[in-house]
């Protein structure tokens, strides 16, 4: 899984999320994709928030602002884009562990 990570670029909505939780955690703007509950995004960028390529990331206005930051990432980024996105995805795997463990538990329980 981990070399797949790297193979395949992010998908088209992650392009998004990514500097979407940057922009949450740095200046505290939920506007970028508002349409999605916030959590799942802001344990993504937990490792990649003090990076260079996160402190040049600057808030947008309108509407879908998350898509003019997704672009300042890429051009902030560059060849570096794959390896970020591959970090953000690596520290949700916690996460797919947290239910099936938390379900096992609460079976064992009973």
């Amino acid at each position: 899984m981990l070399i797949e990570n790297f193979q395949h670029g992010p998908a088209w909505d992650e392009l998004g999320h990514l500097p979407a939780g940057i922009l949450h955690w740095r200046y505290g703007d939920f506007r970028p994709y508002a349409v999605n509950p916030p959590l799942v995004r802001l344990i993504a960028v937990l490792p990649v928030l003090h990076t260079p390529v996160a402190r040049g990331l600057a808030p947008h206005s309108g509407d879908r602002p998350e898509w003019d930051a997704a672009y300042d990432l890429i051009k902030l980024a560059g060849d570096d884009l794959f390896g970020l996105y591959h970090v953000a995805r690596c520290a949700l795997m916690p996460i797919l562990l947290l239910g099936p463990v938390s379900l096992y538990m609460l079976g064992a329980r009973y």
